[in-house]
């Protein structure tokens, strides 16, 4: 008889041990909600899929990035960034350039289109030609890999046309997108 009182006692600790892991505090929520939905836009417009490898020119931080054919939206921690090199079907590709590298710009609270891109090994060639008409500017960028294989990685301004296709799949028609480069 007198286990069933320290029985139930045990039984209401865990009860309440167990609610408070599915109680969130409010800053424990807000933290949670500030993570979420924010990120770096690009458009890879050739290839399936490539992988950047970026350096954050502030604190030195490197980071990588999947991006996929068409439109891509991940998480980037805010900051300067630059973009040092790539992988693509499995080759390293690093900068070659030593003074002219692609750094775009994070913002706090808010998407940032970081471009348009496109990659031709050893160069980019005329099928490619229809993406970059549509686009403002573009800038080209050598790389190289290990094995000496020259590719050349365009990152293009066509930040009208991104903005269009999100705003087609975003329920809210107020979609904000900065240029952060």
């Amino acid at each position: 008889m007198k286990t069933l009182p320290l029985v139930l006692i045990l039984l209401i600790f865990n009860a309440c041990s167990t609610q408070r892991e599915n109680i969130k505090l409010p800053e424990e929520a807000s933290q949670v909600k500030s993570r979420v939905e924010v990120g770096a836009v690009w458009s890879l417009l050739s290839h399936d899929q490539i992988t950047l490898h970026l350096k954050n020119v502030d604190n030195g931080k490197n980071l990588s990035v999947i991006i996929e054919r068409g439109i891509s939206k991940r998480s980037v921690p805010v900051g300067h960034w630059e973009l040092t090199g790539f992988e693509q079907e499995g080759n390293t590709y690093l900068s070659l350039s030593t003074s002219k590298k692609f750094v775009f710009s994070m913002k706090p609270k808010v998407d940032v289109y970081a471009g348009s891109i496109i990659l031709g090994c050893p160069a980019i060639t005329g099928a490619h030609f229809k993406h970059l008409k549509k686009m403002k500017f573009f800038n080209r960028y050598p790389f190289s890999s290990t094995s000496h294989h020259l590719c050349e990685l365009v990152v293009g301004n066509d930040i009208d046309s991104i903005r269009f296709e999100l705003k087609k799949t975003h329920k809210s028609k107020k979609l904000k997108l900065l240029q952060g480069f």
